[in-house]
Parts: C-alpha cells; sequence; structure tokens
C-alpha cells in the first residue's frame, strides 16, 4: 500500500476514498481521468464492504463520493461511472449537481451475464462519461477510430482515412453474427470476466476487461497524466494506466484487496501488452460448425484446392499450427475467393479432415519433435495452454484456428520458455493433447498413491537452485504466502533436467506474477527420479496434477481418481 516517497501519485492508499481525496489539495486539480465501478447496492458480497444499504444511505454516501471525485479533477479532467441499471438515472443526476457534465452514456454489452429467470437476463453495465469543462477535455480520437463504412464498404475515395469515432454501444449472440463485430467495426464489444476466465484475478467478484479499460484511458488520457481509482478492487484500472505510461492513484477499504491488487501492479510494467483476447469474439467462439446450416460453410471443393497449394506436403495439423503453412493456406484460401474469415477457413480444414475428404491429397512429409527435443518448451506449452481453456476457448483447436487467439497463446508460452519460434509451442500443446491418455495410463501403472520418496523442498531462488544435480527429476512449484496453512500447488511439472527448469522457472517469474499474484514466495518440490524412465515420470505427474488440480496444468493429463 504507502510507500517511502514524497509523490502521492503511483500508490493504494487503504482507506475510504471520500477521507482521501478530500485530503488532497485541490487548487489546479490533481487527476486527469477518474474511472470509478462503485458497489451497485445489489448485495454483492464484498470483503469489508455492505452492499445492501437503503436507497437513501446508497445515494447519499454515492454523492459523497463523487463530489471528493469532482473536487480533485483539473480543469480538463473527465470521470466515467459504473453502474447497472438500478441506479444509473440517479448516478447521472448527482454527478451532474456535482458540477460535471454527461458528454456520453455509452452501453457496455457483454457475454456471460448474470441469468436471471422471470426477467430480461442482465447482459449490459452503463459507462457514463462526465467532463469537468465541456469546452476543454482530453479525447485522443486518433487512438481509438475504426475505419468507417465509406472505406470499408464503398471504397469511396472522399473517406477521412483517419477512419471515424466509434459509436456509443460498446451484441444476440455476436460470435454467430459471420463477419461482424470485426476489430475495424464501429460497434463496440467487450465480454465480461467470467469466474473461469484466468484474467480473473480470482479475490475479487467484479472484474473489469483491459481492453475496454484501454480505450477508455487512451482516449480520455495523455502519457504521464494522473489516472484515479477510487474502487480499486483488484486493481485492473490502475495496471492499465501503468502498461500505458500514465500515473495511476487508487483507494480500497479491503485489506485483502489492496495487498493483491498492488501484487498485481508490481507485477506489471509501462509498455506490456493487455490481458484479454485482441479479438472479444474470440472469448465466446462461435457456434460448432456441425450445428451451422450447410449453405453457410465455406466451399469444400475449394478449401481442398487451397490445401493442395499450400500444405507442401505436410498434413492438416502441420498447415494449423505453422505459422507460415497457415498463412500460405490464408492467403490461397482468398484468391480463391471463399467466403468467410481465416479462422472459419482453418476450423473447416480440420473438419474435412476428420471427415476423410483431405485423403486425395498427398502427405508425404513428417512433422518430428523428440520429447527430448520439446522438453525445454513443452512445460510453456502446456501452461499457454491452461490459459487459453480458461479464458474462454473450448478445445485446442479453436486457439490454433484462431490466427489472434494463436499469437496469444504464442505470447503466454514465450513468457515462460523464450528463445523457440511458434510452431514449437503449438506442436508441444498438439502432443499433449494426443498423449494425455498415455500419461493416464502409466500413472495407473504406479503405486496409488503418489509415491516417489520425500521431496526435496527449495525456494525458487538462483542460490538454492546452483547446488541441484542435473537429473531427470518430477516437481511441483507452490505459492506459499504469508497467510497460508499450506502451499498453494500452481503447477506439476516433469523434466529431463531439474536445473535448467528451475532456472527457466526463476526467469519466468515476472510471468508467474502475472499468473497469480505474488503474495508470498515461490518454492518447488523436487522428486529425484534418475533411476525412472520418461514415461514412469510421466505418470507420476499425472498422478500429482490429479491429486493437487494445479492452477497451470493441462487437466487432461491428471490421473483419473487420484
Amino acid at each position: 500500500m504507502e510507500k517511502e516517497t514524497n509523490d502521492w501519485r503511483d500508490r493504494i492508499y487503504l482507506g475510504d476514498c471520500v477521507d482521501g481525496l478530500n485530503s488532497l489539495p485541490s487548487e489546479g486539480g490533481q487527476v486527469d481521468l477518474a474511472f470509478a465501478d462503485p458497489p451497485y447496492n445489489i448485495g454483492y458480497r464484498y470483503d469489508v464492504y455492505d452492499d445492501r444499504l437503503e436507497d437513501a444511505a446508497y445515494l447519499a454516501w454515492t454523492e459523497r463520493w463523487v463530489k471528493a471525485v469532482a473536487r480533485v479533477l483539473t480543469a480538463s479532467g473527465a470521470l466515467w461511472v459504473a453502474i447497472g441499471d438500478e441506479y444509473a438515472a440517479e448516478v447521472k443526476r448527482i454527478v451532474e449537481t456535482a458540477g460535471l457534465t454527461l458528454r456520453n452514456w455509452v452501453i457496455w454489452y457483454y457475454t456471460f451475464g448474470v441469468h436471471c429467470t422471470h426477467k430480461f437476463s442482465r447482459s449490459h453495465t452503463h459507462l457514463l462519461y462526465f467532463l469537468k469543462n465541456p469546452s476543454r477535455f482530453t479525447f485522443n480520437d486518433q487512438d481509438i477510430r475504426v475505419r468507417s463504412a465509406r472505406q470499408l464498404v464503398y471504397s469511396d475515395a472522399r473517406a477521412d482515412r483517419r477512419g471515424r469515432v466509434p459509436d456509443n454501444t460498446w451484441i444476440l449472440r455476436p460470435q454467430d453474427a459471420r463477419g461482424a463485430f470485426r476489430p475495424e467495426h464501429d460497434t463496440w464489444y467487450f465480454p465480461r470476466i467470467a469466474g473461469t476466465f484466468k484474467q480473473r484475478a480470482g479475490f475479487h467478484s467484479c472484474q473489469m476487461p483491459e481492453q475496454l479499460l484501454a480505450r477508455i484511458v487512451r482516449c480520455c488520457s495523455n502519457a504521464g497524466d494522473v489516472v484515479l481509482d477510487p474502487f480499486a478492487g483488484s486493481g485492473s484500472t490502475l495496471i492499465v494506466a501503468k502498461k500505458l505510461g500514465r500515473h495511476w492513484v487508487g483507494y480500497e477499504l479491503s485489506p485483502e484487496y489492496a495487498r493483491h491488487a498492488e501484487a498485481r501492479i508490481g507485477a506489471v510494467r509501462q509498455g506490456d501488452a493487455l490481458e484479454g483476447p485482441r479479438d472479444p469474439l474470440s472469448s465466446a467462439p462461435a457456434t460448432p460448425l456441425s450445428f451451422q446450416r450447410r449453405q453457410d460453410l465455406v466451399d469444400e471443393q475449394g478449401l481442398v484446392e487451397a490445401f493442395r497449394r499450400s500444405s507442401d506436403g505436410f498434413a492438416s495439423d502441420r498447415l494449423i499450427a505453422d505459422p507460415v503453412l497457415n498463412a500460405a493456406f490464408i492467403d490461397q484460401c482468398s484468391k480463391l475467393g471463399l467466403s468467410g474469415r481465416p479462422r472459419d477457413w482453418n476450423l473447416s480444414l480440420l473438419a474435412l479432415r476428420k471427415s476423410g475428404k483431405l485423403t486425395g491429397v498427398p502427405t508425404t512429409k513428417r512433422t518430428q519433435f523428440s520429447w527430448g527435443d520439446m522438453d525445454p518448451f513443452l512445460f510453456a506449452s502446456e501452461i499457454a495452454l491452461r490459459r487459453m481453456l480458461d479464458i474462454g476457448y473450448p478445445s485446442l483447436d479453436d486457439v490454433l484456428c484462431d490466427p489472434s487467439a494463436a499469437s496469444h497463446f504464442d505470447e503466454i508460452a514465450r513468457a515462460f520458455a523464450p528463445g523457440f519460434i511458434s510452431l514449437d509451442y503449438r506442436w508441444g500443446a498438439l502432443r499433449l493433447r494426443k498423449d494425455a491418455r498415455l500419461w493416464r495410463r502409466s500413472s495407473q501403472r504406479l503405486p496409488q498413491p503418489f509415491v516417489a520418496g520425500n521431496p526435496r523442498r527449495v525456494a525458487l531462488e538462483e542460490s538454492q537452485i546452483a547446488p541441484l544435480e542435473t537429473v531427470p527429476a518430477v516437481y511441483l512449484l507452490s505459492m506459499v504466502g504469508e497467510k497460508r496453512k499450506e502451499a498453494q500447488v500452481v503447477y506439476a511439472g516433469e523434466t529431463q533436467n531439474i536445473v535448467e527448469r528451475a532456472t527457466r522457472t526463476l526467469h519466468a517469474q515476472a510471468a508467474l506474477d502475472r499468473f497469480l499474484p505474488n503474495t508470498g514466495r515461490w518454492q518447488l518440490d523436487l522428486f529425484d527420479l534418475r533411476e525412472r524412465d520418461a514415461d514412469v515420470r510421466r505418470g507420476h505427474q499425472s498422478q500429482l496434477i490429479g491429486r493437487k488440480r494445479p492452477v497451470m496444468n493441462y487437466l487432461d493429463l491428471a490421473c483419473q481418481g487420484s
């Protein structure tokens, strides 16, 4: 929380935002942009806040925090408020009474909304955009412009080459609107962070997606400006501000939330990539092809011909996993005038392979990776695969067939094991999926429960890794927190060289901290299996995954019944 510094910025303050903001000098203003996502007074279970106030009490409290924020805004400052249906109109009037002017009323639509049985299900939030001075404010339209219909549809030479500012609706299941809601289109769509998403911080029930926050921060502030979140919660607003080169300041009532949020913020740096799919449609993939009407499918003959022209003698799995071959395939689909998008073409190609319709195209080359070749990066492929599944992709095929998703998969894997090419990471994931049943079969031939001697426990520190012997091993990576009764197992791994694996894990500590907020220290429990072959080691790993259910493992590897 508070740091040893005279600068009040780049800090989370523990306590009530009203008291904290009122203690700041207001002359000239301190804050360029405030994003407030307050409790909605609908009964959420927060850590220390009661979200079930009487209407009058809730609105009086809203008036107090709004006035506190308004007084610290600069003359050109802006306030965004996220609020639900119940109090949207009242909040608008309260903020206007505090002297701010409504500039936009944005509707944010999301998937994974609240399911209702006796009324229409909730799937949107109101985002109210206010200005301190409607004649003087920051609006970086160049940072958020999208291509216009004149450019996209008509190729009209009169179109503004810069594009246009998006509409104010940021739609029925959009994933099935083929060709709609692409990045260049003018309708905003961002998925809500569901509880199963690994982007979810885990300790906080209401978390904003970074991609949505980034649009607001880019548009309404400049590099070096101060971004305020009076209800810091999971810290997402402050993380985005830091990544985009802004100063940040937050207030939070809960010591537990504040500690976790500060750990998350400390794990990122300016310029880091934003969390969440670059193409938000991919977080809730389209209805499987088998459920779509036949005439909606892309042309089968065209797909086979595109595969023939681009496969270079390799099978379809290699073409999907290899970025070079896949780019050639997509180019051929485009040249042949096939309808759809790259993701559609890739998924349809796999469907044709499964139905035996690619047998007419000879495959003369094989892709060969030994387990020894993959040992330095296979764990990174596994972590990236688990992450993508947790984000919401239903299968590895859905990840690899979507170029944007595949690129995000590569980024995650590369953060844990740099120095390899995209094909390495992707092929590793394919081998894991293919051989998962062999892992489980190996585990069933071993004694139950797990028996491999007593582990050697070492901290994830260079001084403790250096003396280790270079031997095959199975291991557990755990987080030991200050208040945890026992270590939280994060990953169960197997390797033929524990020194190299431990060293790679140490160097990936920044990626680990982004994956799971670091509120303690990392440790390794090492089982020396130098006398066991790789099949036995993987069986032991399968048992550990089944018993511990770590958050970074591909759970299809887990021993059944552990």
